[in-house]
């Protein structure tokens, strides 16, 4: 069964899996550097690949977790947003952007991403994650936003 990556903007039809063999290759040369920690590697290979197509939300993801991994948590929330934009129903980047936002401590943002990872989509999310498995910061998010909530219903 062959899977191909649908095109942002592209009316909804799928890509040509021809287009994508650069694409593959290049993930898989990602995936290899990320596992032996090469994280500037593939940086480099990511932004490469973006810059010949900048329409496949997995390459964002991926720049994503290489920047997390650096503690390059801007860079890192930017790569996830264009990632969740590019595929709104993309449950593990919307998942990953939540995490991101709840460690550098933006719970206002955080608490909405990780409830939508939690309905996520069918086909990518099988087992919705909630409550204080996601990051230890979540008692911490439910309650600045029930706050928030609270003072501005009060106004």
């Amino acid at each position: 069964m062959s899977t191909t990556v649908p095109k942002a903007g592209s009316n909804g039809q799928e890509a040509d899996p021809k287009d994508n063999i650069e694409a593959i290759k290049g993930m898989r040369r990602v995936s290899f550097l990320m596992k032996i920690r090469r994280y500037d590697g593939a940086i480099r290979l990511l932004q490469q690949l973006i810059a010949k197509d900048a329409s496949i939300p997995i390459l964002y993801y991926e720049l994503g977790d290489c920047y997390v991994d650096l503690r390059q948590y801007d860079k890192a929330v930017a790569a996830l947003r264009k990632a969740v934009e590019l595929a709104p129903t993309f449950a593990m980047a919307r998942l990953d952007l939540g995490k991101v936002l709840m460690q550098v401590k933006d719970f206002a943002a955080a608490v909405p991403e990780l409830e939508r990872s939690s309905r996520g989509s069918a086909a990518t999310d099988r087992r919705p994650v909630v409550g204080e498995r996601l990051h230890p910061h979540w008692p911490h998010a439910r309650s600045h936003r029930a706050v928030q909530s609270g003072a501005g219903s009060q106004s």
